[in-house]
């Protein structure tokens, strides 16, 4: 990662978030760190006073903080580039998504549908979808653009899946659930699974009610 803060700054309010800046300073991020951690070229986050000694003494590139730590980091300006905002969170999950986010790309699997996938003919695919090793994609399945089944996932029959959503590995999502966009399934996470609802008869036998 080799990204002026000018350029993260511009995208960042291009795209809602209020982040205040007003030095002439445009120090290269080279990556984001934990504050315990940091060092120069580092960007990082400060929203909890414990952790104001680490950009002190640290000297990150750029702290990304809270308005009221304005006084407390006065002094810092010349080495680190100070952004304020009142949402620092937002700002972490933002920035963070954007510029070190996972690169899915990075496993390298052959595609858009491994040749180990198993796949019913008449599941509808979107052709920007990956379908990575040993996943199974099951009948009258529509998978959405950019979506990311990956390995060992089980995608069940007649399941809708909306655009940019991941299946993570070996998670499954049962028959006839319809999910929207965007959705992130995690590892191993059952999605549809049967209920515990069951009914006795007169002889106390357990009957499942199917859910």
């Amino acid at each position: 990662m080799k990204t002026p803060l000018a350029l993260i700054l511009d995208e960042g309010r291009k795209a809602g978030l209020p982040l205040e800046y007003d030095a002439a300073a445009n120090p290269t991020v080279t990556g984001i760190a934990p504050l315990q951690g940091c060092g120069p070229g580092d960007l990082v986050f400060l929203d909890h006073k414990d952790y104001l000694d680490c950009v002190l003494a640290r000297a990150p590139s750029v702290v990304v903080t809270s308005p009221r730590f304005r006084e407390a980091l006065a002094g810092v300006a010349a080495v680190t580039a100070v952004v304020f905002t009142p949402n620092v969170s937002l700002a972490h999950a933002w920035i963070k998504q954007r510029h070190a986010g996972r690169d899915f790309d990075a496993a390298g699997w052959d595609g858009p549908i491994h040749p180990s996938a198993v796949v019913h003919p008449s599941a509808v695919i979107d052709p920007s979808a990956r379908v990575e090793p040993n996943a199974v994609v099951g009948r009258n399945t529509r998978i959405g653009a950019r979506c990311r089944i990956m390995a060992g996932a089980v995608i069940e029959h007649d399941v809708t899946i909306g655009d940019d959503s991941i299946v993570h590995p070996r998670a499954l999502v049962g028959y006839g659930c319809q999910l929207g966009s965007e959705v992130v399934i995690g590892p191993g996470s059952v999605i549809g699974s049967e209920g515990f609802g069951f009914a006795q008869d007169a002889a106390r036998r357990s009957h499942t009610i199917p859910q």
